[in-house]
């Protein structure tokens, strides 16, 4: 499992976030995978509605809330995501939000 744990969370970021607290990056890594999985729903309606500035706002906010735990790819994702939603690019986002959640249950799963 810590090669998958390495794919999903750059462990250096997470370090340095917690000063070395192992427990508080547990503890961090539950709460920010609970927060970003409240916002696939709210993400794939803005999708699906076409709504442009509801999706770059909510893709904005997980990608800034992966960059900070280190869920370097998981960020990445997000940051596809709010730049197709900036040039109003929706319609091809399906491959990307199945993307994102893939990879935020992969890292929920690690968590176990």
């Amino acid at each position: 499992m810590q090669k998958d744990w390495n794919q999903l969370i750059d462990y250096q970021q997470l370090s340095n976030l917690s000063g070395g607290d192992r427990g508080f990056e547990a503890e961090l890594l539950s709460l920010y995978v609970r927060d970003t999985l409240e916002q696939l729903q709210p993400l794939e309606q803005a999708v699906a509605a076409a709504n442009a500035a509801s999706t770059r706002n909510i893709a904005h906010h997980i990608k800034g809330a992966s960059a900070n735990v280190g869920a370097i790819a998981i960020a990445s994702t997000a940051a596809d995501i709010e730049a197709a939603a900036h040039h109003g690019s929706l319609d091809n986002l399906t491959p990307y939000l199945t993307r994102l959640r893939q990879q935020i249950d992969a890292l929920q799963a690690s968590l176990r």
